[in-house]
């Protein structure tokens, strides 16, 4: 796989489309600071797939985009496309060529294409992966970074050369899923922690919800019978009901009918009324518009008069102004013949000075073109003179850099011989020092071998000490954590004593009681010490009585049971001293097994001996039952015998024991009381004997690391001097060689310096013929430039003289037309004030004919305005005298319309009557019907269907023939039994299905996601073991390749690279370098271009253990001198053979590693231009390149 072609446009500086082809070897891509060069760079790492602004050396998008410069405007689109040849399928693509390409929009938009086809950003990584190496786009920051980055940083560079990142990203993605995995099953745990005692609950749920549901079958069964009862008699309410609602029913419709009647008679007589109060009205309006028509007749008149006095006037005025407009018509049409006559002399005077300048202007057109031909033949014979004298300059300079070079190179000459000379005196010298430095370094190695020896001693020891402050250290830990553990219990158990927990509730209150009374009360338990053996024989002997509280006097026991009383605090037994009766003493038997009487076994404070002889006089301590049954017999009334094992056995011959009921606790925690004091002190004590030991272990580490710091520190020198005088070697070695180098440089140097003079020779002769004869050549042209001057300036005066004459006659032509132009527009005026006058005098004819029509209509009008008026006079009179009998016949009919209202109250009073009726009888069967809806709603609420009822189902109840009272006291005792089962939940039965089979499967998961995790951290283990492996196989072979890299490029010194932590998977990655001359430094001391050529080294190493198919390097080579840049040129070429390199440099040394070569230049409007060059266009400027076009 190989970069095929680079096609950029629009992005950053190129904005025009530019396409680099890139063949196998080594491109060099070269430029002037800020031409754009870099760019390319950026482009191929934008396009495949970077995302981080800053390694594009930008802050947005925008910033990729061409911005525009000089007279070029800004593009909206950057885009760039790479083609790769793809025919070992590195890429994971099948096609032999794959091309990438990006687009940037200036809104923030990406578009992605791969071989044309639209694709995501995810497709273009993953299908770029095997590119995804930190060393295939290298530039100077990189080449810092590798020495800058810390070394936990910099082992990243070694995991791509050993092509385990992806084993990394697996490693990463399974340690997620593992958490994820561990979370899911912590959290599954959880459910299951949760829903097993939800499981208990439900189990019992579900049996109540059966037994509920038989209870409520039977309810169900009684409930059926008694609400039929009830169901029947509300539908016998309302057959009643609706009897008595039909009855009034049948009256209302009666009354109803004879409403109508009435009602019917009534509307007639109103319809009758109605129809005479139309015809009254309508006369009224005959009237009224009668009156009307005459008050609009009088209008008219009086406004038909007032027109005709109004038309009469305006037609005397219209009179006057024709005779005006006569006469202004008379003295317009005079000025106008008079301004016809002015433009008719004006016009031909124009014509005659127009002749006349076409005349002059003829006359000039011949003076311009004998100027024009004198001016070309001018610039000719000076263009020919300044490229003769150009000539002339050119050969002088050659001649006089010939004579520099040839004076030069004749003091080269000679200072080469001194030098050679020289020269072999240095090599004579440097073998004998090269002799001296052999025999110091074999001396200074045994030196050397010898110390670190004594060290490997010294640290065996360091170890050993280490080895025993490790066992010390974890005695300390022991005795540290069994003294927290005393002094938890400790503190654990006063907590308890002083909280009065297990004591009786009574006992704790009277103890409470005491202490603020400031009374001497004991509990027995707290009085007597039992031997740990006795323990348990003693809590069976005495039970209970180990919280009897023991008082001084009676009065004390009296006051504490009355302040019991008195706040209900509970009860206690009390113990008087100075009440109580003591046992009489007693013989015991003396047998086997027989441990004496209890008493006697234990001890205690002598003021409290009536106390536990009382308790404890009158019992026997044995080993077991068997020994108890021997010595019965012996016993007189009133003892009581336990055994070891908390058997107890009372004179009478009556036995208790079996299964332990309860620990020897009470006893037990008052004796760890006592004893863990001393214990904890004990503790204690070994904690700090230990502490000591450890104290001394760890001042012996101190001695022995001192020791193998002496040891390190004699070493160190030791290898300090081994290695300086190892350096010393090589650099006598290396100064042996070069002076051998410089010798043979210096005779080679000396011959071609001779050969290049007598070249020079011959071209200082040809130069100075050159010279003559462009002397000649100039003497000629500057004569023919003196005489073309001459004749350009007589041309010259002629033409001015003739531009003058044309100027006045044009003068003269354009006043001629301005005097034409004024005397037409006044033609224009007094034609258009003629037109006017003419026109206002024809409308003004026009407005009196109209007039005259207008006063005769208005004669006419009034002739026919007068015979109306007459006629409405008449009509008027005539309907007042209409009006009288129509009002007569209105007033009777309202006389019988009020006799109708009064009979039609009377039957709507009746009709009233019969719906109060009715709605007596309609409450009556709504109230039954409400009855009846209440029996249905009860039912509805106890779920029985009457409708649907099944007499069969209620046969025991009907057969039985209970009462109305019995079955309501049989329901009543159904429902207490469903109350006395509590809130029952119905859904148990199935809720408990379903939980439990949310168990089953939760249960089936937490086993697979446990195998799962299980395969997960196997594959985490393989994984790593198989990154490990290729991590120290890489990393071998780097440092080895890495050695011999930084002796090739510096030309000796040693160099090395070492794991900080060899047993650590994570180890960071140290360089340890010795440039040549040098001794061992930090890499921080090294000078700048000293640490670029060991950051090259380092990357040559990388590439060589694991070569990429391309890499671009952007100005790897800045900071090297030439010598370096030598060296670095024979890595590229050497390591070519298997890598693709792009190259972006300033030096001429890298770029003569090139087989095919890019110049990159800008233009004045901010544009990148590449140009293919040639080796021969590159000029050296001060060790940097520097383009030099040719035009051809």
């Amino acid at each position: 796989m190989y970069l095929k072609r680079l096609e950029i446009q629009g992005f950053k500086t190129f904005a025009n489309r530019t396409v680099i082809e890139f063949p196998l070897g080594v491109t060099a891509i070269v430029g002037p600071n800020g031409s754009g060069k870099s760019n390319v760079t950026d482009a191929i790492r934008w396009v495949l797939g970077e995302q981080s602004f800053s390694a594009l050396r930008c802050r947005r998008t925008e910033d990729l985009i061409y911005s525009g410069g000089g007279k070029r405007a800004a593009q909206g689109m950057a885009e760039v496309a790479l083609t790769i040849d793809n025919t070992d399928r590195t890429l994971p693509l099948d096609f032999n060529e794959v091309t990438i390409m990006r687009r940037s929009f200036r809104s923030g938009e990406n578009e992605y294409f791969l071989n044309k086809n639209k694709v995501r950003l995810r497709d273009i990584q993953e299908a770029t992966s095997p590119l995804a190496s930190s060393y295939t786009l290298i530039n100077q920051g990189l080449v810092d970074a590798a020495l800058t980055l810390r070394p936990e940083e910099r082992r990243s560079l070694f995991e791509d050369a050993a092509s385990i990142s992806l084993s990394v990203s697996k490693r990463a993605e399974a340690e997620r899923r593992l958490k994820q995995t561990e979370d899911n099953l912590g959290r599954i745990l959880d459910t299951l922690a949760e829903i097993e005692p939800r499981l208990k609950v439900l189990r019992r749920q579900a049996r109540e919800a059966e037994q509920v549901h038989e209870i409520e079958t039977a309810l169900q069964q009684a409930l059926l019978v008694a609400y039929r009862r009830q169901w029947q008699a509300a539908q016998s309410l309302v057959a009643q009901a609706e009897t008595t609602f039909a009855a009034a029913e049948q009256a209302l419709t009666q009354a109803q009918i004879e409403h109508s009647q009435s009602e019917h008679q009534l509307g007639a007589l109103r319809q009758q009324r109605d129809a005479q109060q139309q015809v009254v009205e309508h006369k009224q309006q005959q009237l009224a518009q009668f009156e009307r028509e005459w008050e609009t007749i009088e209008r008219e008149w009086a406004v038909l008069s007032e027109r005709q006095q109004a038309l009469i006037t305006r037609r005397d005025e219209a009179n006057e102004r024709q005779q005006t407009f006569e006469h202004e018509q008379t003295q317009a049409h005079a000025r106008a013949l008079e301004l016809a006559e002015q433009a008719t002399q004006a016009q031909a005077a124009l014509l005659a000075q127009r002749q006349a300048l076409s005349t002059i202007e003829a006359g000039e057109q011949a003076t311009i073109a004998a100027r024009r031909d004198a001016e070309q033949a001018l610039k000719q014979a000076e263009a020919a003179a300044l490229q003769a004298s150009k000539a002339l300059n050119e050969a002088e300079q050659r001649a006089k850099l010939q004579h520099e070079r040839w004076q030069a190179l004749d003091n080269e000459l000679a200072a080469n011989q001194q030098k050679l000379a020289a020269s072999q005196d240095r090599i004579q010298q440097a073998q004998s020092q090269h002799e001296q430095a052999q025999a110091l370094y074999q001396q200074a190695e045994l030196a050397y071998n010898q110390a670190q020896t004594n060290e490997e001693a010294a640290q065996k020891s360091l170890l050993e000490a280490r080895n025993l402050r490790r066992e010390h250290e974890e005695a300390v830990a022991y005795a540290r954590r069994e003294a927290d553990a005393l002094h938890s219990r400790l503190d654990a158990l006063r907590r308890t004593a002083v909280a009065g927990a297990g004591m009786f509730t009574g006992v704790r209150a009277a103890l409470q009681w005491a202490e603020k009374q400031q009374r001497q009360f004991a509990v027995v338990a707290s009085v007597i010490e039992v031997p740990a053996e006795l323990e348990t024989a003693l809590e069976v002997a005495l039970g209970a009585r180990l919280q009897n509280i023991i008082v001084p006097q009676w009065d004390d026991a009296e006051a504490a049971i009355a302040e019991l009383k008195r706040t209900d605090a509970g009860r206690a037994t009390f113990l008087p001293l100075d009440s109580l009766r003591s046992p009489r003493p007693s013989r015991i038997p003396q047998a086997k097994g027989v441990l004496g009487v209890a008493s006697e076994l234990v001890n205690y404070a002598e003021n409290y001996e009536r106390a536990v002889q009382h308790l404890l006089g009158r019992t026997i301590v044995v080993e077991d039952l068997a020994t108890a049954r021997r010595i019965l017999a012996e016993l007189d009334g009133g003892w009581t015998i336990v055994t070891l094992g908390g058997e107890q056995v009372g004179s009478s011959g009556a036995m208790t024991g079996g299964a332990k009921t309860r620990e020897a606790g009470t006893l037990r925690r008052e004796r760890e009381l006592r004893e863990l004091p001393a214990q904890l002190a004990s503790a204690q004590q070994q904690l700090s004997n230990n502490e000591q030991t450890l104290k001394q272990a760890i001042d012996a580490i101190g001695i022995a690391e001192k020791a193998v710091r002496e040891a390190d520190q004699v070493r160190r020198t030791n290898r300090s001097a081994m290695e300086k005088a190892r350096d010393s070697l090589a650099q006598r070695q290396r100064g042996l060689q070069q002076s051998e180098q410089e010798h043979q440089w210096q005779a080679q140097r000396s011959t071609n310096v001779q050969q290049e003079q007598a070249s020079l020779s011959e071209q200082i002769a040809a130069s100075q013929a050159e010279i003559e004869r462009h002397l000649t050549v100039v003497a000629e042209h500057e004569s023919a430039v003196a005489a073309a001057r001459n004749q350009a300036e007589i041309a010259a005066d002629a033409s001015r003289a003739s531009e003058e004459r044309v100027a006045a006659a044009r003068a003269a032509i354009v006043s001629s037309d301005a005097t034409l132009q004024a005397t037409q527009r006044a033609q224009r005026d007094q034609q258009q004030l003629i037109d006017g006058l003419v026109r206002r005098s024809r409308d003004d004819q026009q407005r009196q004919h109209e007039l005259a029509e207008q006063l005769a209509l208005t004669e006419a009008q009034s002739v026919v305005l007068a015979e109306r008026r007459q006629q409405a006079s008449a009509q008027r009179e005539a309907a007042n005298a209409e009006q009288a009998p129509v009002l007569e016949a209105l007033s009777q009919i309202n006389l019988a319309l009020q006799q109708a209202e009064q009979h039609e109250r009377a039957a709507a009073q009746a009709f009233v009557q019969a719906q109060a009726s009715l709605s007596r009888a309609e409450s009556q069967v709504a109230s039954a019907n409400t009855r009846r809806d209440h029996v249905w709603e009860r039912c509805a609420e106890e779920n029985i269907d009457i409708e649907q009822l099944d007499v069969s189902q209620t046969a025991a109840f009907e057969q039985a023939e209970l009462s109305a009272q019995a079955l309501n006291e049989h329901i009543d005792q159904l429902r207490n039994k469903v109350r006395r089962m509590g809130t029952i939940n119905p859904l148990a039965p199935q809720e408990y299905t379903e939980l439990g089979e949310r168990h089953q499967f939760l249960t089936e998961q937490v086993r697979d996601i446990r195998h799962a995790a299980d395969g997960l951290r196997e594959l985490i283990n393989e994984l790593e073991t198989a990154m490990n492996s290729r991590f120290a196989q890489t990393f071998s072979a780097v440092a080895e390749e890495f050695s011999q890299a930084f002796t090739r490029l510096f030309g000796g010194g040693t160099a090395q690279l070492i794991l900080n932590d060899p047993n650590s998977s994570e180890s960071g990655i140290d360089i340890i370098a010795q440039p040549p001359g040098k001794r061992r430094q930090p890499l921080s001391l090294l000078s700048g271009g000293e640490r670029s050529l060991t950051a090259v080294a380092l990357l040559v190493a990388l590439l060589k253990v694991n070569p990429t198919p391309f890499c671009v390097m952007d100005e790897v080579d800045a900071a090297l001198d030439e010598a370096n840049v030598v060296r670095l040129r024979e890595q590229l070429l050497e390591m070519s053979q298997h890598t693709q390199f792009v190259l972006v440099t300033h030096n001429r040394g890298t770029v003569e590693a090139a087989s095919t070569l890019y110049g990159v230049t800008m233009n004045p409007d901010g544009a990148s231009k590449v140009l293919s060059i040639r080796l021969d266009q590159l000029v050296d400027d001060g060790g940097a390149v520097r383009i030099v076009e040719t035009v051809g």
